[in-house]
Order: structure tokens, then C-alpha cells, then sequence
């Protein structure tokens, strides 16, 4: 009583009754024979990056992990931790990063690509700012890009956020900028595949240190799926202020 997002919305949505029935885990066809009666919206659903487990959820009952609400199964992140990238070289190499100088830290991975269709993260590296210190953008930029050409990458993706100065940075080590499309419904997607990819085995975490799986494997558990306005969903992610962690 009280526990879970079932709960949560019950007592939300109906108030907290003492006698109730509530079915769960049951097929959704089970219950109502005219959910998607010829299967068009099943396959369609399931077309869309991450839809084998949003529809078999949603459609066949079939719950995330054991007590987990994560966004990510917990079982599977833990494979991933375990599989280690392959000696063969790489069909494509990329990176990943997410700039922040002041109240977050500026991360950076390492991706690639193998003709398997499954991806290896041999580098993921943070630089945190100290309470009071911030970040040197032309410092964090440049040795992001050092990093990357350590790993023959010549090519990243971001968000906008510091687009120029990053930019700039990059280029004096010949390395080029990409944008990820902006907007809940574009983060989520881009979630949506990871989680898939994730689920599926065919992404390759294990190489990296033991601190930083286990600071990775944290972090994809924490993040959560929550209710927007208009029947929509996003993606959230728990922000940790640099001051309480210093503090």
C-alpha cells in the first residue's frame, strides 16, 4: 500500500479506498477483445525505437525488472557492464558530449561502431567544477578534443549549449561538430534507442574502469519516464548541484 507508481496513481486519480480490485499483469486483449483487434497499432508501435518493451509492457503485461521504476532494466544495464569491446577495429568511431563549466560537469564518450550493428564505449571521462571554480571552456574543449583524436574520432555530437566556443576549439585539432535535434520528444527518442540497443545486448560497456561503470550504471538507473502535459511522456534525468556534493 502506498508503494509504487500503481498506488500513486490510484490514490491520485481515485482517492485511497479501503476495498478495491485492481487487475495487473494481465494482457491488455485479455480484458478488452477490441485493443487493436487486427495488431496494425502492436506493429507500428513496435516499428518506433525502444517499442518491443514499451508494447510488451503495455500489451502483454509484462513488467520492468524487480522493483526497479528505472527508465533502463536493471538487468540488462548490468549485462552491458559486463561485455568487453571486441579486438576487431571498429567500422565507425563517434563521440558523445555534454558541455557544462560552472554548476555541471562537462562530460565526454567515446563510441564505436562495428559491422555487427553492435557499439563499444571504450572512453567516458567527466570534468567537474569545484564550488567556486568553474570550468575553463577553452581548456575542457581543448582536451575533449585531444581525447578524441587519441581515439582516431574526428567527429562529435552535442546539444547547442556553448555551440561556438566549442566548435572553435575543435576545429584547431580537426575534429567536427554535430547537433542532436532539440526537444522532449526528440530526447526521448534518442533515449528510447539507447534502451533498446541496451536491451537487445548490442551495446559494450565493460572495458571501462570499475568507477566509472559503476558511476554509469548509476546514472541509467536514475533516470525515469515521467507524465507531460498533452497525454506525453519525457524524459527525466535527476540533477545533483555541484554545491550539495561539495557541501
Amino acid at each position: 500500500e502506498g508503494v509504487g507508481l500503481m498506488e500513486e496513481f490510484i490514490a491520485r486519480e481515485s482517492g485511497v479506498h479501503e476495498h478495491a480490485l485492481v487487475v495487473a499483469r494481465v494482457p491488455s486483449r485479455w480484458l478488452n477483445p477490441h485493443v487493436d483487434p487486427s495488431g496494425e497499432v502492436e506493429a507500428a508501435r513496435r516499428a518506433m525505437p525502444g517499442g518491443d518493451i514499451d508494447v510488451d509492457r503495455e500489451f502483454y503485461a509484462i513488467p520492468m525488472a524487480k522493483g526497479s521504476r528505472s527508465f533502463f532494466d536493471a538487468t540488462m544495464v548490468a549485462k552491458c557492464l559486463t561485455l568487453l569491446c571486441p579486438d576487431w577495429i571498429p567500422a565507425d568511431r563517434t563521440a558523445g558530449a555534454d558541455l557544462g563549466f560552472v554548476k555541471d560537469a562537462a562530460a565526454l564518450g567515446i563510441v564505436y561502431k562495428y559491422t555487427d550493428e553492435t557499439y563499444g564505449v571504450p572512453c567516458l571521462t567527466e570534468k567537474a567544477p569545484e564550488k567556486g571554480v568553474p570550468l575553463i571552456p577553452s581548456v575542457t574543449c581543448g582536451d575533449f578534443a585531444i581525447v578524441m583524436r587519441g581515439y582516431d574520432v574526428r567527429r562529435v555530437w552535442a546539444d547547442h549549449v556553448y555551440k561556438e566556443a566549442f566548435r572553435e576549439h575543435l576545429l584547431a585539432h580537426g575534429v567536427t561538430l554535430a547537433h542532436n535535434p532539440a526537444g522532449d520528444e526528440a530526447k526521448l527518442a534518442r533515449f528510447s534507442l539507447l534502451r533498446d540497443v541496451i536491451s537487445k545486448e548490442r551495446i559494450r560497456l565493460g572495458s571501462l574502469p570499475p568507477a566509472t561503470r559503476e558511476s554509469l550504471r548509476a546514472q541509467l538507473l536514475s533516470v525515469t519516464l515521467v507524465p507531460s502535459t498533452g497525454g506525453k511522456y519525457k524524459v527525466h534525468i535527476p540533477r545533483i548541484s555541484i554545491a550539495s556534493v561539495v557541501d
